[in-house]
């Protein structure tokens, strides 16, 4: 991927239609390494917002399709702003996790950010 960056500069950062970036789709399909490594090469993927209603980042998306990836690189660039997110429907991965039943993640995401619990959804939840 390093030598495609040095080739295509700007590669990893097209979009879909919908507003996904590499790392979106990447997370959602469970592609860890890959994801890895983009990140190491260009941090920033990690806060993009789609925009196909969602508005969902990278780590979004990845905890809402049970796949969980970003947030070990989170906690090691300190990017509590990133973690914290919420979609559209005020929803943060903290919600995704609890309603798709990932108890250890769930807990894994509290214990890494506390401040998640404090966020109230649009359902106030």
């Amino acid at each position: 991927m390093g030598h495609l960056i040095l080739h295509v500069p700007g590669v990893l950062l097209g979009r879909t239609a919908q507003g996904n970036n590499c790392l979106h789709i990447a997370s959602t399909h469970g592609h860890q390494r890959f994801c890895e490594v983009a990140l190491r090469l260009d941090p920033s993927l990690l806060a993009a917002i789609n925009s196909d209603g969602k508005t969902q980042t990278p780590l979004l998306a990845a905890v809402a399709s049970a796949v969980f990836l970003s947030l070990l690189c989170c906690r090691e660039r300190e990017l509590s702003e990133t973690i914290l997110k919420q979609d559209k429907h005020g929803c943060n991965t903290l919600h995704h996790a609890i309603g798709r039943r990932h108890k250890d993640l769930a807990l894994d995401l509290m214990k890494a950010e506390p401040g998640l619990s404090h966020a109230v959804n649009q359902n106030n939840e």
